[in-house]
């Protein structure tokens, strides 16, 4: 129930924070599925899960946390044609996504990976559905804020550029200034270390997997 109403809640978000946090009910609700399934890998998997979404879930609260403080940028709509001017935080904001998603090389591939071979190991189809079910779910709602930030056009960039009409607002300080550099390269950079972080903990899951057996053993 939790991964179909996180989902459903998560598309119905304009709030960027708020689609973050019923993003974060679905997540959960696959972590506690993997552990309820009661195998080793379905359990590893939850774990890797788990450490995956608290390092990609933070970095994301605390970068567009910065970004709704200093810019007042809170809604989808405010980032649109973000990728204009700020362009590392874009790709890296994509990678943290990709996460999210379960998308290889992430940690987050990884994880939906130990939950699904535990569900068949298990012979459990609806969760294997629903490890599918929730990528197509993650898949729409970040798909949405990506679009949003690559693809639409804003009424004014933050270097001063203008386009089209847009719904967002401006790409400006609540004073009237323009985008203020200090804010945007420590947003930069939280995503970006998370980025490497969540790219890393897949590339090297297995090692984390390892780390994980002699908990797992003791639970089961």
């Amino acid at each position: 129930m939790s991964v179909v109403a996180g989902g459903v809640l998560t598309l119905r978000q304009t709030d960027v924070r708020r689609l973050f946090a019923y993003s974060s009910v679905l997540q959960f609700g696959l972590i506690v599925v993997g552990i309820g399934l009661a195998t080793p890998a379905a359990v590893t998997g939850s774990l890797v899960l788990l450490i995956s979404h608290a390092v990609a879930k933070g970095g994301l609260f605390a970068a567009f946390g910065l970004l709704a403080r200093d810019l007042e940028l809170e809604t989808v709509a405010d980032y649109a044609g973000f990728v204009r001017d700020a362009p590392l935080f874009t790709v890296a904001v994509a990678v943290v996504f990709a996460s999210l998603v379960g998308l290889p090389p992430t940690a987050g591939f990884a994880g939906k990976w130990y939950v699904a071979l535990g569900a068949v190991a298990a012979e459990s189809w609806t969760v294997a559905a629903l490890v599918v079910g929730s990528t197509l779910l993650s898949i729409l709602y970040v798909g949405r804020l990506v679009e949003t930030m690559v693809f639409d056009v804003p009424s004014a960039g933050a270097l001063g550029r203008t386009g089209g009409e847009s719904p967002g607002r401006p790409h400006v300080s609540a004073d009237g200034g323009r985008l203020p550099t200090e804010t945007l390269t420590r947003a930069s950079v939280i995503i970006a270390v998370v980025g490497i972080v969540v790219v890393a903990l897949g590339l090297w899951s297995s090692d984390l997997a390892a780390w994980f057996e002699p908990v797992v053993e003791g639970w089961l």
